[in-house]
């Protein structure tokens, strides 16, 4: 007896005839009188409970909600949009069917579009952002479960249908998108229903009608329309065994026994008939015969299976990559499925002569669907519900109740009832963790999670790169004939929606593009986008191209794919960018890379070199987008399992990839043209010994500036859009590593710093970190952050210089309290790194900060994230040596500073102790302590220095890369009114705006930035102190005379003679140079036009800094401006020619450039 599908209970209302709750069901279904006289308790009839028919029905209902939160995710797949596409060709009546209105390949095949009517569907419901189609698709998914409940006759205990289908339900969660499938699960089910439920009458045309609208319908929707017919020619062979071969538990019929659960219905003529109407009504429609063709799921070649792409369209639950892989077959889903698979398999086993041969053929047959593909689990899983929950019910049927007193009745009541609770808590349970997505397979990227919400969501990367497409061919710039080759199947599908004009060479409907899928393999391992154990063939990929007359290859990988799928597609890119005579890049967003191919230099067409990117008009044209004003977000606290109920982790952030793509185009295209430089270069001095013409060669002009200004707004467009995803941050940090990016080093140092810790910090910890999650590695950036610290310069071998803050304004302060050092080289011609108090006096070396504990820290960051990152063996111990020996190079050190700090700490006021441990170099430790002014009776030992060491903090948290930090500190500082007096000190005001200026450099609010520059250091802040003398001074002799001193010198005596000045005097007396200089207090020429001169070049220089800032966000015309104003006119009185700023006038030559050029978006 099986203990988990009770007896029936008791009945519902509509339920008539069955046995009420005093009356107890006999074997035959009768009820026993009611005895008449009062029982002893043990010997009283035991009767089940009036509760389990609420109990069924909710567990019933719950089960339907489970199906549909289930299948409600975001719709990400591309499939959807070329159904999409096609449902508006037919109802705008520009694609028949039959025809391809998609490819150039298969134009002239027939195309069997099966999904017609899903198609249409889909179009009518497609608008704002998706959520009524995928809430449609939801319902219909709940629907069909819904329905192979509904099949259960009343007399029988809805118990086993709702689990069941519970189980079901989650075996096919993960094939629950939104594609015609969902489809074909309804129409199943709605032939389930027919089948088992529909009452009959024999001789009646009803269920053969029914059978043919169903399957009509089933064969305008999706390709897996078959299984109807299957289902129903497996049940008809059944039948046949079971009348003339075997004796039928029950006779069939309207009138089957209520021992049996799951009669079929139709009589055996009858199921003939339907048949035959059903398989004549598949072919009802534009293919007719044609229609019969099985899914590629099924019929798939093997040999694709190479191709990752292929491969997971060819699973089956033997498949070993199934079967290890968590994503896949590897959890609960799986278990879900075998738990079916095995579980329907004993229930029909043990049932023996008492099951059905229809029920057992019509089993067998959707396990060997299930077996042969894993996209068949859900259609097993729906006709497990019906076959195994009826075996059960029958089981149940059997069992009698006697008195309370036998403990065999009390163990029934016992396991039904509590195997009711405990089903309806777990489905219960099961629908809250739906909503965070926790009933379908683990993502390894959490924002992949199929959290339940209602809406489509394209990939942005694919829509603009389709868009792009479409953009050439309506201007003409692709002419029709013009073909592309597109490595992904996925962005092919997205051009049939966003690039209606585009014809591609194959997409997602794989029965139709079989035969282009041999040169579609070979383009892509030609490409290295396939690893295989050969070389790829670069004849082989040429003839591919080459045979399909391929303008153009598209290349795309996105957030979905592996690392090592991402990584293909990247190096893939860079080669294509390092030989520009066969490849042109037109197209790069870091994602999508679309590129002009040619099969030998000259052979291309007009497109080839007129659709090439132009970086310069892209950075410097009138179109440039604005980017949003940056500000600074709280580092999130960590999250935990609760987080996922409330909020949604971000997606990494599209223009995070565009930054490093812009870089690494640079440096591809530089690469590129380095050796014909070098060699050039080389020919030129040859032909200067010679004397002949030296050869020359264009560079690739306007890249080198122009790719790193794009590359840090994509970068800040990608903190913007995600403040809390690492991999923004990680691409900044290697924009502002440009080194052809207008930063000073101090600038670009501790931008960069900033931008790593940010990344850091918004890392997972090292105990939940996943591989393949984020671009950035947090090894890495650990690493390159702690050697940030140390400021380690090959130059000086192993001396650890620090951060290059004390010359700037904001860290002038850290100097003057001995916080910094500058590396100097004594007698004994040994670097060594000095206090910067000891220089002073002298001219001001760079001066550094040397973070060692907050180095150290780091490293040692880096060594936990290097355990858990690096799966290799031996390349995790090669780097987790590296990683202790640079912490073992100045752990002396650092130990030495922190004995000397501890020693001499004791009794020290905390003001005192904050100096000390700046002065050994602990700034962690000042910091920690600085933390004591947030404590009211602390912050007294800071007395009327407490407003001081406050923006002490601040700027040592601007030069760790503790933005966030800074940032609520200065705002504080700057909004607290008692702080007013303080802030407007002589002084200290600004150095408080500095520190304002620089964090908002840090976190992208350039206008900001540009506002408080202009108030520091503007042309009208500094006084002019020179100009009373300057007026009084008449410099015409000595612009006349020049700078030939020795000249004027001769001829000063006779000067004398006739207009004797002071500067005869002072020639005569002293010398000629006294008059130039000055002497004796008296204004000289040089200094005065020096002074002068050098009054225009810091004027122009903050007109250059202020028009770089507006260059930064994307304000070109500003930009502009700011530039034009470091041309200043000559001073001729002074001797001063016209002042061209060098690096002002190369980006004004640029945005000429760039407002001739069209640009393309």
């Amino acid at each position: 007896m099986k203990l988990s599908a009770p007896p029936p209970p008791p009945p519902e209302p509509n339920d008539p005839g069955s046995p009420t709750p005093d009356q107890q069901p006999a074997p035959g279904g009768e009820a026993p009188p009611a005895p008449e006289t009062p029982a002893a308790p043990g010997d009283r009839p035991a009767t089940w409970p009036a509760w389990f028919g609420g109990a069924d029905f909710t567990l019933a209902v719950f089960t339907v909600v489970l199906a549909f939160l289930a299948a409600s995710f975001v719709a990400r797949n591309s499939d959807l949009f070329l159904h999409v596409a096609a449902g508006q060709r037919l109802l705008a009546g520009t694609y028949a069917p039959g025809s391809d209105p998609f490819s150039y390949t298969a134009a002239d095949r027939p195309w069997v579009n099966h999904s017609i009517l899903f198609d249409v569907g889909c179009a009518l419901l497609y608008s704002g952002n998706g959520g009524l189609l995928v809430a449609v698709k939801a319902a219909f998914a709940a629907a069909a479960f819904g329905l192979v409940i509904a099949i259960r006759k009343p007399a029988f205990p809805l118990w086993p249908w709702a689990a069941v289908a519970a189980v079901g339900v989650v075996a096919a969660a993960p094939y629950l998108h939104l594609r015609p499938t969902v489809g074909s699960l309804f129409l199943l089910a709605v032939t389930l229903l027919l089948l088992f439920r529909l009452p009959h009458r024999a001789g009646s045309w009803r269920f053969p009608a029914a059978i043919g609208v169903t399957f009509w319908v089933w064969a305008n929707v999706d390709e897996w329309f078959f299984i109807g017919p299957a289902a129903l020619a497996l049940v008809l062979v059944g039948e046949l065994v079971q009348r003339r071969g075997l004796a039928a538990p029950g006779t069939p019929g309207p009138d089957a026994p209520p021992e049996e659960p799951l009669a079929v219905r139709p009589d055996v003529p009858t199921l003939a008939k339907a048949l035959a109407v059903g398989v004549l009504a598949c072919m009802l429609n534009p293919h007719h015969v044609r229609v019969w063709q099985l899914p590629f799921e099924l019929t798939g070649a093997r040999e694709l299976a190479a191709d990752l792409r292929f491969k997971q369209l060819l699973l089956t639950p033997f498949d070993s990559f199934y079967t290890n892989n968590a994503p896949l077959g590897y959890n609960h889903n799986g278990l879900c499925f075998a738990l079916l698979f095995v579980g329907g398999g004993t229930a029909l086993g043990l049932a023996g002569g008492r099951v059905r041969v229809a029920h057992v053929a019509l089993w067998v047959g959707f396990a060997v669907l299930a077996l042969a593909t894993v996209f068949a689990i859900p259609f097993l899983a729906l006709v497990a519900v019906p076959v195994v929950a009826g075996q059960l019910n029958a089981v149940s049927a059997r069992a009698t109740l006697t008195t309370w007193g036998n403990p065999r009745t009390r163990f029934l009541l016992l396991g039904s009832g509590g195997g009711r609770v405990v089903s309806l808590l777990g489905v219960l349970v099961a629908c809250v963790l739906a909503v965070p997505g926790w009933v379908h397979p683990p993502a390894n990227n959490a924002a992949f999670a199929r959290r339940v919400a209602w809406a489509v969501e394209p990939e942005a990367s694919m829509v603009k790169g389709a868009e792009q497409l479409q953009a050439w061919r309506a201007a003409g710039q692709l002419p029709p004939e013009a073909h592309g080759f597109g490595t992904s199947l996925e962005f092919a599908n997205y051009c049939a929606l966003f690039a209606p004009d585009e014809k591609v060479y194959a997409n997602g409907r794989f029965n139709h593009h079989r035969p282009e899928f041999g040169d579609f393999l070979t383009v892509r391992v030609g490409l290295g986008l396939v690893a295989t154990d050969e070389k790829p063939s670069p004849r082989a990929l040429t003839d591919a191209l080459a045979r399909h007359d391929a303008e153009y290859v598209v290349v795309h990988s996105g957030p979905g794919d592996s690392a090592g799928m991402r990584r293909a597609a990247a190096n893939t890119a860079d080669v294509m960018w390092r030989t520009p005579d066969d490849w042109s890049a037109w197209y790069l967003d870091g994602r999508t890379t679309i590129s002009g191919w040619r099969t030998a230099p000259g052979a291309g067409r007009p497109a080839f070199a007129a659709l090439r990117v132009d970086p310069v008009a892209l950075a410097f044209g009138p179109g440039v987008e604005r980017l949003p004003q940056g500000s600074v977000q709280p580092v999130p606290p960590p999250a935990g399992w609760e987080d996922a109920f409330v909020r949604s982790p971000g997606f990494p952030p599209g223009a995070a990839d565009e930054a490093t793509a812009w870089l690494r185009y640079k440096y591809a295209v530089q690469s590129h043209a380095r050796p014909r430089l070098e060699a050039v270069d080389l020919a030129a001095a040859l032909a200067r010994r010679v004397g002949v013409p030296a050869p020359r060669i264009a560079a690739p002009d306007g890249l080198p500036l122009s790719a790193p200004v794009l590359a840090l707004r994509a970068a800040r467009r990608a903190v913007a859009a995600d403040p809390n995803h690492p991999d923004g941050y990680y691409a900044l940090a290697q924009a502002l590593g440009d080194p052809d990016l207008p930063l000073t080093d101090a600038d670009r140092t501790l931008g960069r710093l900033t931008a790593l810790r940010q990344c850091l910090e918004r890392m997972p910890p090292p105990e939940e970190f996943k591989l393949g999650v984020y671009t950035a590695s947090p090894t890495e950036v650990a690493v390159n952050l702690a050697f940030l610290y140390l400021g380690r310069r090959q130059e000086y071998g192993v001396l650890n210089l620090g951060v290059p803050v004390g010359n700037l304004p904001a860290f002038q302060v850290l100097t003057e309290m001995g916080a910094t050092g500058a590396v100097v080289e004594p007698a004994r011609g040994r670097f060594a790194r000095v206090p910067a108090l000891s220089q002073q006096g002298t001219a001001p070396p760079p001066y550094y900060l040397l973070p060692l504990d907050v180095a150290r820290e780091t490293f040692q960051r880096a060594e936990r994230y290097a355990q858990v990152e690096i799966a290799e063996a031996k390349t995790r111990e090669d780097l987790l040596t590296a990683i202790r020996g640079e912490l073992k190079a100045f752990e002396s050190e650092l130990a030495r500073s922190s004995n000397a700090f501890e020693t001499r700490r004791a009794g020290k006021k905390l003001p005192e102790q904050v100096v000390m441990a700046l002065q050994f170099n602990l700034t962690g430790e000042a910091l920690k302590l600085l933390g004591g002014l947030n404590d009211p009776e602390l912050a007294k030992e800071f007395g009327e220095a407490k407003f001081q060491f406050r923006l002490i903090r601040a700027a040592l948290e601007l030069a760790l890369g503790r933005l966030e930090d800074a940032a609520a500190d200065l705002e504080q500082v700057g909004g607290d009114p008692a702080d007013e007096k303080a802030r407007n000190a002589p002084g200290i005001a600004e150095w408080f705006r500095w520190l304002v200026y620089h964090r908002f450099v840090y976190e992208g609010a350039y206008t900001e930035a540009g506002q408080v520059l202009a108030a520091l250091d503007g042309p009208g802040t500094r006084p002019d102190q020179a100009k009373p003398v300057r007026d009084r001074f008449d410099p015409k002799f000595f612009v006349a005379t020049g700078r030939k001193v020795e000249m004027w010198g001769e001829t000063a005596p006779f000067a004398a003679l006739l207009a004797p000045t002071q500067y005869d005097l002072l020639a005569r007396v002293v010398g000629p140079s006294a008059a130039l200089n000055g002497f004796a207090g008296a204004p000289g020429y040089v200094p005065l036009r020096n002074d002068l001169a050098g009054r225009v070049a810091r004027d122009a220089d903050f007109f250059y800094q202020r028009g770089v800032l507006f260059l930064f966000e994307g304000d070109v015309a500003a930009a502009r401006r700011q530039f034009l104003l470091t041309r200043v006119p000559g001073t001729p009185e002074w001797g001063l020619t016209d002042y061209r700023h060098a690096r002002a006038e190369a980006y004004l030559k640029l945005i000429d450039q760039a407002e001739k050029a069209a640009p393309r978006k």
